[in-house]
């Protein structure tokens, strides 16, 4: 587990989701798509309807994906979530978010090398994930970690006009992030 400070000094943890995690991880995912319902796939309103239960018990207890949260003071403040693909495939990394008071102290790193360690676990050696090719602090964020460009755009939900990028990043990379 990684444990940083924000800028109040409230200690920050990172860690897997538990199974008893469902409204902690209900409540960070719908915070998530409400602050920034252009960065992810999924919308708000369908999150609201999905199975929580389920949810939490495929990022707390599957061993081909995982869903980490940061926690101030018991509080979450940000999270992001792994899956596998068989090889050659990269596994995928997303819905990662941290609230906006937490930003730009270290949160999100925490979070994907958090997210990093659990795939190298699992002998995972590439990953890739999708951001909105408008949010250019966010692809300088995953450059920052090593992330590059794949060259591949698609739209960011059917329906949508919204165009995202692709980044793929090498997990045996001896320059990586640790």
């Amino acid at each position: 587990m990684a444990r940083d400070a924000n800028a109040a000094g409230d200690p920050v943890l990172v860690r897997r989701l538990t199974p008893g995690d469902i409204e902690l991880f209900r409540s960070v995912r719908l915070a998530a798509l409400e602050d920034s319902p252009e960065a992810f796939g999924e919308t708000l309103d369908s999150a609201e309807r999905a199975d929580w239960v389920a949810r939490t018990a495929s990022g707390s207890a599957f061993t081909d994906r995982g869903a980490f949260v940061a926690l101030a003071s018991g509080a979450a403040v940000g999270m992001v979530f792994v899956r596998c693909e068989a090889s050659p495939a990269p596994a995928f990394l997303g819905g990662m978010w941290v609230h906006p008071q937490f930003r730009r102290q270290g949160v999100g790193r925490m979070l994907v090398l958090r997210a990093f360690d659990f795939l190298r676990s699992i002998g995972q050696v590439q990953v890739s994930l999708w951001v909105t090719r408008s949010h250019a602090e966010v692809l300088t964020f995953y450059r920052s970690l090593g992330f590059l460009d794949t060259g591949r755009t698609d739209h960011l939900r059917p329906g949508s006009n919204v165009p995202i990028v692709e980044l793929t990043l090498d997990l045996t990379s001896a320059s990586l992030p640790r």
